[in-house]
């Protein structure tokens, strides 16, 4: 099969019109796909890949709030105009 450049930007068109549901098997199929070692840059900014790696999120979720613990306040904040 010959390959053909694809339009981009009406690519950008008809995800936008997908719902939900589909834009997330579409994520799925996508990181599935590419070499871990670019999913940083396809999500990171988004997600925090580097605290998914094996052992990373566990080490991260050390502290917080487990049945039977103290929720934590928000302080109170003075929102100015």
């Amino acid at each position: 099969m010959k390959e053909e450049s694809l339009d981009l930007e009406k690519l950008r068109v008809a995800l936008r019109q997908l719902d939900r549901g589909r834009l997330l098997i579409i994520a799925e199929r996508a990181i599935e796909m590419i070499p871990s070692t670019s999913l940083d840059a396809l999500v990171g900014d988004m997600i925090g890949v580097r605290r998914l790696i094996d052992g990373a999120f566990d080490v991260a979720m050390r502290g917080v709030r487990t049945e039977g613990a103290p929720l934590l306040r928000p302080r109170n904040v003075e929102l100015k105009d």
